[in-house]
């Protein structure tokens, strides 16, 4: 699933930074701290290379 799906019940928008850890392709997990979900998006989107996997490879995001 996409950030959007995954985080429409975990992602807010309190002021000032979340952390977030991001569950994909697996086993395997990612840290991010974002404002919003607008913001978590971007960051996901301009990983996703590097991680070596999709946009849509999202399992679960949790607010830490």
């Amino acid at each position: 699933m996409t950030i959007r799906e995954a985080g429409e019940d975990v992602v807010t928008s309190f002021s000032g930074m979340q952390d977030y850890r991001i569950g994909f392709t697996g086993n395997n997990e990612i840290e991010i701290t974002a404002q919003n979900i607008d913001e978590l998006e971007t960051i996901w989107e301009s990983m996703v290379s590097d991680l070596d996997c999709n946009v849509d490879d999202v399992e679960y995001i949790e607010r830490i």
